[in-house]
């Protein structure tokens, strides 16, 4: 029972922030391997590219967005990296609950697209990254794909991990997406 306050994290974290299950799901897939977490997401909100852009990127304002964000904020900059943000998740099972970190330097490499670096220092994680691609679908519809590998500090079980991560994404993100959905229409 020990290992379920990691793996219960790692499932939370793993979770993007900001991308979650609307009205279509085009692809979710999430992989193990040499204790990295690979998830994969593309989904469909029904929401403006525009709208969705300015909810993700408000970092004071992602507790809105899911309820195992206990805070959110923005960090000073750096001289190499003018965005940074700092996110504490909160994950229970049972009776076992987890608090873990993650602090990100965020850049935006080209229009429509966004990339967080994890900042070893300050997180429970010794390294990882997180791509988000936003795209326009129709008159108020945005296609959002989202790429993250992570290393956890912790142990999490390889065998249950990726289908527990993929389960929970699917059943969480209803929440999530209405959440983004309502803010950003």
């Amino acid at each position: 029972m020990i290992g379920l306050r990691p793996l219960l994290a790692t499932l939370w974290l793993l979770l993007p922030v900001s991308l979650v299950l609307a009205d279509s799901v085009e692809q979710v897939r999430a992989r193990h391997k040499h204790g990295v977490y690979t998830v994969d997401l593309t989904m469909v909100l029904n929401a403006p590219v525009a709208n969705v852009q300015a909810i993700v990127t408000d970092y004071d304002g992602l507790h809105r967005l899911s309820s195992s964000i206990v805070e959110s904020r923005r960090l000073p900059p750096t001289a190499t990296d003018p965005e940074r943000r700092r996110v504490v998740y909160r994950a229970c099972f049972l009776i076992y609950c987890f608090t873990a970190i993650m602090v990100e330097a965020v850049h935006f490499p080209e229009p429509g697209r966004m990339l967080s670096i994890v900042e070893p220092e300050g997180s429970d994680f010794k390294a990882g990254y997180s791509e988000w691609e936003f795209s326009q679908v129709g008159e108020n519809q945005t296609r959002v794909a989202f790429h993250s590998q992570l290393q956890p500090r912790f142990w999490v079980p390889p065998v249950v991990g990726p289908w527990i991560i993929k389960r929970k994404m699917l059943t969480a993100a209803k929440e999530t997406g209405i959440r983004i959905e309502k803010l950003a229409r």
